[in-house]
């Protein structure tokens, strides 16, 4: 699959749910907030990391373009899933492998069902945000700033091993 097309398949799920797309990223305002998905390469191979960013600071969503590294919380759609669902986002999303691109597609929009949509359901509104990184228990799988824990009332938990 080219990259292209991966894009196209991303964009199809992505642009009907509301988000709109700048670069290898699309971006979604809700309420008080900014949600991201980004495509992100890999240097070393044809693998694409799906990352997830939200934007809950005033400040930095009153400045464009909105990186998703420069976030308020970060993770990768990977460390959301079970090592199944994760091998099989690695091999779908890792343009080298050889999977039929229709077969492809298939996956990616599965995936996006599956994993995806959930996450960007629960990133509507500042407090839907708060429960459900609370839920996912994002300090063991992600990252979140200073300022995003404080508007989002998140207390540190530690990283879990």
């Amino acid at each position: 699959m080219r990259k292209e097309l991966l894009i196209q398949t991303v964009n199809e799920f992505l642009k009907p749910h509301g988000f709109r797309k700048r670069g290898s990223s699309w971006y979604y305002t809700g309420d008080g907030l900014i949600s991201v998905f980004n495509l992100q390469k890999s240097i070393y191979s044809n693998l694409y990391y799906v990352n997830i960013g939200l934007f809950v600071d005033k400040d930095k969503i009153a400045v464009s373009p909105l990186p998703e590294n420069k976030g308020d919380v970060r993770f990768r759609l990977n460390t959301l899933a079970d090592d199944e669902l994760r091998s099989k986002i690695e091999s779908t999303f890792d343009l080298e492998s050889s999977i039929d691109d229709s077969l492809r597609r298939q996956q990616i929009d599965e995936i996006l069902t599956q994993v995806v949509a959930p996450v960007f359901t629960n990133f509507l509104t500042l407090s839907d945000a708060s429960r459900y990184l609370t839920d996912i228990r994002i300090d063991s799988i992600g990252v979140i700033t200073l300022e995003g824990r404080r508007i989002l009332q998140l207390e540190w938990t530690g990283r879990q091993q």
